[in-house]
């Protein structure tokens, strides 16, 4: 059960963004959460002792010293970040005695990971035995595979601890979103300011009377949190108008009575998943020339560049997916009038069966699981 090592537990949430601190108390909704976002505040609560666990953003709030409080009061803390995102603070995270570390490009998943933590202290293992099978494929598109070499000590650090824990860590528990993606999701988990939107500051992120009529985007994903992150996201990302819908019905009745200009497609859903959402639209003359961004979490990196290769008017992203470069394709998806006029879908047909590995695969396992209890 998602969240039960966490019941009623005290949790500090630090960070410097309002929406953060609201979307994290939203999903840790079991628990007793504090939301501070000064560093003068956390440093008082840290020091009284009377939290039982911290996330700490590293920028804006000075995380690294609210962590070496957090840790000589015995207090477990767990680092989050996405502009100080690269491996070098991953690495310093845990050399500072972090318990985990998470990209807000996962933000999403922030209750399953403090879940693991717990489960992992509880049964006497190392906190970061799985995170490397969470976090290593993100890392790998992200800053491409040399990212490892920078800090192969700490690679090789994840790799023992994750030989000793493999068999007792139950990583079934940690689903992804956005892994975008989270999968990510974290769907590759998700900035309002930072977390991925990354363009927010060249794009405004707001309105003005010059500017260009926004892109309507539905956004179809089971997941409601996924959903209202997504939404959030794009919209203070500048040039967006969503609408979502969390099942595959509502969806497809969404896009006839919407006419959304780019449909984001999450490929793993009960009841009518996304081939059938896919294969459905493209049926009705209404919608057959909407363009999807399909999101998937079981696809490796190969597979979707070999689909995107096949497909030139839908595309695939893995999961976690970084808001910004989602933005960028759908900008770029739309530039060409030939993508609404000749739609086509082949590519989401022959969608194949790929084995559960690390936690990409991890929520399509869960619903998966889900839809079959």
């Amino acid at each position: 059960m998602e969240g039960y090592s966490l019941a009623g537990k005290r949790v500090l949430v630090v960070d410097d963004e309002p929406d953060v601190l609201e979307l994290v108390g939203e999903l840790l909704d079991n628990s007793h959460v504090i939301k501070v976002s000064s560093f003068d505040e956390a440093r008082k609560i840290l020091e009284d002792g009377s939290v039982d666990l911290a996330v700490l953003d590293i920028m804006g709030v000075n995380g690294y010293e609210l962590l070496r409080i957090a840790k000589n009061k015995g207090i477990t803390a767990v680092m989050f970040t996405a502009h100080d995102l690269n491996p070098e603070n991953t690495e310093k995270s845990f050399k500072k005695g972090a318990a985990f570390f998470v990209p807000k490009q996962d933000l999403v998943n922030i209750a399953k990971y403090l879940d693991v933590v717990v489960e992992a202290q509880r049964n006497g293992e190392s906190t970061w035995g799985g995170w490397l099978d969470c976090f290593g494929d993100f890392y790998d598109r992200r800053f491409g595979p040399v990212w490892k070499e920078k800090v192969s000590e700490f690679i090789m650090s994840m790799k023992k601890l994750g030989e000793f824990v493999q068999k007792s860590l139950d990583m079934e528990s940690l689903g992804h979103t956005l892994n975008t993606s989270v999968e990510f999701e974290c769907f590759n988990g998700i900035d309002f300011r930072d977390i991925s939107v990354e363009g927010l500051a060249q794009s405004g992120g707001g309105s003005s009377s010059d500017a260009k009529p926004l892109t309507k985007v539905l956004v179809i994903d089971d997941e409601e949190g996924h959903c209202r992150l997504l939404k959030k996201a794009l919209e203070r990302r500048g040039g967006f108008a969503v609408v979502t819908a969390t099942a595959g019905k509502e969806g497809v009745a969404l896009a006839k009575s919407q006419r959304p200009e780019i449909i984001v497609l999450d490929m793993v859903m009960p009841g009518m998943d996304g081939k059938a959402v896919a294969e459905t639209l493209l049926k009705d003359s209404d919608t057959r020339s909407i363009p999807i961004v399909f999101v998937t979490g079981i696809l490796t990196t190969d597979e979707a560049k070999e689909k995107n290769a096949h497909s030139s008017k839908d595309y695939f992203m893995i999961k976690p997916i970084l808001i910004d470069e989602l933005a960028q394709r759908m900008n770029s998806i739309l530039l060409d009038p030939e993508q609404r006029a000749t739609h086509s879908r082949q590519a989401c047909r022959s969608e194949p069966e790929i084995p559960a590995c690390g936690a990409a695969a991890l929520s399509e396992r869960a619903k998966s699981d889900r839809k079959s209890s």
